[in-house]
């Protein structure tokens, strides 16, 4: 018994960083938008989106721990060519063709925008100087891998969680209203549609890197066992999913109750940001604000 609570303790901060790596402003922007227009059909529509964002980020930590933290050696596995060919589109996606713009545009967004003037709000000037600041603060976080985890693991993150905490009990115990009816592809086929979702998360592309960075972040604090290096990640692996799936299923309530109260919405940190204001006021803008950064 001493012996796994000496194994939680440890290794608790590092399954936390893990998923404040996975809980991006990218990502986040999805539940809420499959709780508005899943309607009625969002528990079917939620378990297809968290086998997918969930469940095979997963499975990807466990394959990238288990190979060592070598992504173009897994791939490898395929043929020389292919390893080199997906590892590089890996890298892109998760950069910056996708995931990096994404974070930064969201982050702004929901985080920025609501406290700037209309004509302020489309204006190229704050975007730029807030993705300098977003960037550079990311930059300063990630750049020693070895504090990695006493920054995020065992600071922002609490405070992250605790955020979203408010957030969901708060909806859950004054919900803003009834879940609306179900729309487009969620009409007929839900599970398809959540399963989608889930996958253009691209969490499971990040969590090939991911798992890299955790298993760097060991090294670094001087865990040489491999064996220890692989069965820590995997356990960061598995309280990730944990917190990602207490998220998504909050934001998909919040987003499936929040029609009544906020109207209908194509953007998912839309319906977040109206939705915190709802229910906290202007206290709920500042909630988002740390949301996001």
């Amino acid at each position: 018994m001493k012996n796994i609570m000496h194994f939680l303790k440890g290794n608790l901060a590092v399954g936390l960083l893990l998923f404040a790596l996975f809980l991006g402003a990218g990502n986040i922007i999805f539940p809420p938008l499959l709780g508005q227009q899943a309607g009625e059909n969002i528990s079917v529509a939620m378990i297809g989106f968290l086998i997918t964002g969930v469940g095979l980020p997963l499975l990807a930590i466990v394959a990238v721990a288990k190979a060592g933290g070598d992504l173009q050696l897994l791939a490898n596995r395929v043929s020389p060519a292919f390893g080199i060919l997906f590892t590089s589109i890996v890298y892109l996606a998760i950069g910056p063709f996708f995931a990096v713009p994404r974070t930064g545009s969201v982050s702004y967004e929901i985080g920025i925008a609501p406290f700037l003037s209309e004509g302020m709000k489309d204006h190229w000037a704050p975007l730029f100087i807030t993705s300098i600041l977003f960037f550079t603060l990311i930059l300063y976080l990630s750049i020693n891998p070895s504090k990695l985890v006493d920054r995020v693991g065992k600071i922002l993150t609490p405070v992250l969680l605790l955020v979203i905490l408010l957030l969901a009990v708060k909806s859950f115990l004054s919900p803003m209203g009834e879940p609306g009816e179900a729309v487009g592809n969620y009409i007929s086929s839900p599970f398809a549609e959540g399963f989608v979702q889930g996958y253009l998360t691209m969490d499971v592309l990040s969590a090939l890197v991911f798992g890299i960075v955790i298993l760097q972040a060991l090294r670094d604090m001087g865990m040489t066992d491999k064996k220890k290096q692989v069965n820590t990640t995997i356990f960061a692996g598995v309280v990730a999913a944990i917190g990602l799936s207490f998220v998504y299923i909050s934001l998909g309530h919040i987003g499936n109750t929040s029609i009544a109260a906020i109207g209908t919405s194509a953007n998912g940190g839309d319906i977040i940001a109206k939705s915190a204001e709802v229910l906290f006021g202007s206290l709920g803008s500042i909630f988002c604000l740390r949301l996001f950064y």
